[in-house]
């Protein structure tokens, strides 16, 4: 990681709040009193606090994502293990898995991806 970045996660801190916990517990537990909520505060270099207030929903979004949205984020998280194409494709296979009569083509489709990269990372060693 970059100086920058590291020097900016030393200071980093995490809180845990009692009365957040609690809601996150209840809402687990499908309570409609539960919340699934954060507070973000940054404490400026001049001193001055700025703070999200209660955000709710961080865990899951209001609008639940669509389709091309999931597939969207797939396709970026793949990027540096497989080629667009198959990406694309293992997406599509994902998709349908539901009416597929097995996991077969979906996992050699996995395996032809992954597996140029993985021998062309070898070589590099």
């Amino acid at each position: 990681a970059s100086p920058t970045i590291r020097s900016l996660s030393q200071r980093i801190e995490v809180r845990v709040s009692e009365e957040l916990s609690r809601l996150y517990y209840l809402s687990e537990a499908n309570d409609p009193m539960g919340k699934d909520a954060a507070i973000v505060s940054v404490t400026l270099s001049d001193g001055r606090v700025l703070s999200s207030g209660l955000v709710e929903n961080v865990l899951y979004p209001e609008q639940p994502w669509g389709t091309d949205e999931i597939e969207a984020k797939f396709v970026w998280l793949t990027a540096p293990h497989m080629q667009r194409e198959a990406s694309n494709r293992v997406a599509a296979l994902i998709a349908n898995v539901d009416g597929a009569k097995d996991v077969g083509l979906l996992m050699d489709e996995i395996t032809a991806a992954l597996t140029p990269l993985q021998q062309s990372r070898r070589g590099k060693s």
